[in-house]
């Protein structure tokens, strides 16, 4: 299974954008409207918002870049390459390495990773995500796997957590898993949910899970 981090959660996401970018999609906006409390009007926001939007002083919410582009005449790939940073609305950002921003768990890491949290993790009914084997081996393993599976981004040094204490992950992590058919507000290693895409995945696919 397959998620990209802006297109599959466009409600939740905010973006940072390239400053030259940022500037080139509002002023070409604007043009094409003819003044700034049009676009304003047509984002259904204030200019003063506007104005911190424009000059990257917050992130700002996709459905609003998905306004832009579309008044623009412009697609998702002509600003891929000038994603800085993604965000869900209340959760921690994340430093863009890899501006595809898509995570495959069809993969052996993340195969990993979903059993991983099938045998001792959980999925909170506030989103959060939490590790709780406190062998180092296994935790060492675990984050590996999460690394390998959002390469796309860039983590927090989560190696440094207490070894004594499960590991704790922020609700991005959440909105991900959740998407991907984890169930939510239950302890996964006392009531199992394997995703379905698992159990109902091809040939080629079963392959790739009797090398794990």
């Amino acid at each position: 299974m397959k998620l990209h981090l802006i297109k599959d959660f466009s409600k939740r996401t905010m973006l940072k954008l390239e400053q030259t970018l940022l500037d080139a999609l509002f002023n070409k906006a604007i043009s094409i409207l003819g003044s700034k409390r049009k676009l304003a009007l047509r984002l259904t926001t204030t200019w003063d918002r506007l104005y911190r939007l424009k000059k990257g002083l917050k992130f700002i919410p996709f459905k609003i870049i998905q306004k832009l582009l579309n008044i623009c005449k412009m697609e998702y790939d002509d600003i891929e390459n000038s994603i800085k940073e993604v965000r869900f609305r209340y959760t921690t950002s994340f430093k863009v390495l890899n501006q595809k921003l898509s995570v495959n768990f069809a993969t052996k890491s993340g195969i990993k990773l979903i059993a991983a949290l099938e045998g001792d993790g959980y999925l909170g009914s506030s989103g959060n995500v939490g590790y709780v084997n406190k062998n180092q081996k296994l935790r060492e393993e675990f984050l590996k796997n999460l690394e390998n599976t959002f390469s796309c981004i860039k983590l927090p040094d989560y190696s440094k957590a207490h070894s004594g204490k499960m590991l704790q992950l922020s609700r991005f992590f959440g909105y991900i898993f959740e998407k991907a058919g984890i169930p939510k507000g239950k302890k996964v290693f006392i009531n199992s949910g394997t995703p379905k895409w698992i159990l109902n995945c091809t040939n080629n696919f079963n392959f790739l899970l009797e090398r794990v």
